[in-house]
């Protein structure tokens, strides 16, 4: 008769696994590149770890998914349960922006075709609007400002549109840790879940891919 074999069981990630993550990647960054990154850098660093614990959750959980616009109605996180004070305190601290404006294109990505078809009756024919891609066309033949189409969307959802600020320094980021532009954070995640396994190893200041700023822009 045959054993059943044992199953390992499924690895159980932590509510916060992904902030843990990014706290590695910082800390691992800066102790390996720390000489190389621009005092504003270091500063932003600071910055990033002076916020409360549901800011910075909030923050890595946008910077994580593909935007560049998101609408506060539609973030929820069981994990952060003061989302709209997480919110004010990026918005206040720079690391996020709210929407002053939006293109069509912007609108369309965020809203759905019976929401935009409600917000924008008055600007559009209704016997051919029967497709998104319709009514976009349409709606931009009208040529709208930005600021008219985010008072119009308002209609629909008034609450705050953001975008995550300082995209930039997150990849430099990643790229310092990695080494490369193929990967990001979801690398931790995969193996957080034992889908791949890294060997450890150590890097040091001697021993390390970008020896200065130089040959990091380069």
């Amino acid at each position: 008769m045959l054993a059943a074999m044992p199953q390992n069981p499924e690895p159980t990630l932590s509510p916060h696994y992904y902030l843990d993550n990014f706290h590695r990647l910082c800390s691992s960054v800066e102790d390996q590149y720390g000489d190389v990154l621009v005092q504003e850098e270091l500063e932003l660093l600071a910055e990033f770890r002076a916020l409360s614990l549901c800011s910075r959750c909030l923050y890595v959980r946008l910077i994580s998914r593909t935007g560049p616009w998101f609408r506060e109605s539609k973030l929820q996180y069981a994990e952060i349960d003061a989302l709209t004070s997480a919110l004010d305190e990026l918005l206040n601290k720079g690391f996020v922006r709210e929407a002053v404006e939006l293109s069509i294109t912007e609108a369309a990505a965020l809203f759905t075709f019976a929401e935009l078809s409600a917000a924008f009756a008055f600007e559009v024919d209704a016997k051919k609007r029967s497709t998104k891609k319709q009514l976009i066309e349409q709606l931009q033949s009208a040529d709208p400002t930005g600021e008219e189409i985010l008072s119009i969307v308002a209609s629909i959802d008034s609450q705050r549109i953001i975008t995550p600020q300082n995209s930039d320094f997150v990849d430099l980021l990643q790229l310092l840790f990695f080494g490369n532009r193929h990967q990001s954070l979801t690398e931790f995640v995969l193996d957080d879940m034992g889908v791949l396994q890294y060997f450890p190893y150590e890097v040091d200041r001697n021993h390390r891919q970008f020896s200065n700023r130089d040959a990091v822009n380069e």
